[in-house]
């Protein structure tokens, strides 16, 4: 690959245990286990960190295990809406 996009794998190598660091949980019916802890990035990662601090803490939370990130930018209709 070129030098503007290197091989991902030279980028980041996740640490082998990561997901054996926090716990999971079922969520409703679906079966579906999630972590305990998710990431949220909207209104955090606007303008005011650099691209490498946003890269650096997506990162850092997947490594720890985080592998569930929410960037909804709302949630349901807005306050006394019907």
């Amino acid at each position: 690959m070129s030098e503007q996009y290197p091989n991902y794998e030279d980028v980041f190598k996740a640490a082998d245990n990561r997901y054996d660091s926090l716990p999971y949980r079922r969520t409703g019916r679906s079966g579906l286990d999630l972590p305990a802890f998710s990431l949220g990035l909207w209104q955090k990662f606007g303008a005011d960190y650099a691209y490498d601090t946003q890269r650096d803490i997506i990162l850092h939370a997947f490594d720890l295990g985080i592998s569930a990130i929410d960037n909804a930018n709302r949630y349901g209709p807005p306050h006394r809406a019907a």
